[in-house]
């Protein structure tokens, strides 16, 4: 190609789709879970908080999130005060660098699609999940920076 043309390549990808997913971790133990969602949004938050509140049902719940806006709002306010057990804390803004499963997400993604193709987003879906369970509690606390 001529320098400063770009070549438009025809591809079968699935280049406007979007693979939505809720994650937490526990850092110390290191422990960690994932949620795939239709859409990144308030009821998905919603649905990982009861997911958390039913597995976790005899723990008292931390919770730091980022100020994403899905994080907050009167149905958000309404499941805590319903669930006393959960406590919500955000993080402050511009700083994913405290926010342990932002660590995860990025070495879960670089290891699971690096260099990978799916053909549909269920295998890409399938290709992270299976990654994810090969993670020991050990791994999840080295990229939380805990050991």
């Amino acid at each position: 190609m001529r320098r400063g043309t770009r070549i438009r390549v025809p591809t079968t990808s699935a280049h406007r789709q979007r693979l939505n997913c809720f994650g937490w971790v526990a850092p110390v133990r290191g422990w960690h879970g994932l949620l795939r969602i239709p859409r990144g949004n308030t009821a998905g938050f919603l649905s990982l908080l009861q997911r958390l509140v039913s597995r976790f049902a005899d723990w008292r719940i931390y919770l730091y999130v980022d100020g994403a806006g899905w994080h907050q709002g009167d149905s958000v306010d309404a499941f805590l005060a319903d669930h006393p057990q959960v406590d919500l804390d955000y993080l402050p803004a511009y700083h994913p660098e405290l926010n342990p499963v932002d660590r995860l997400w990025k070495v879960l993604r670089y290891e699971a699609t690096t260099n990978r193709y799916f053909p549909v987003l269920d295998d890409c879906w399938h290709g992270i999940r299976a990654q994810q369970r090969r993670w020991s509690p050990q791994k999840i606390m080295s990229v939380c920076s805990v050991t």
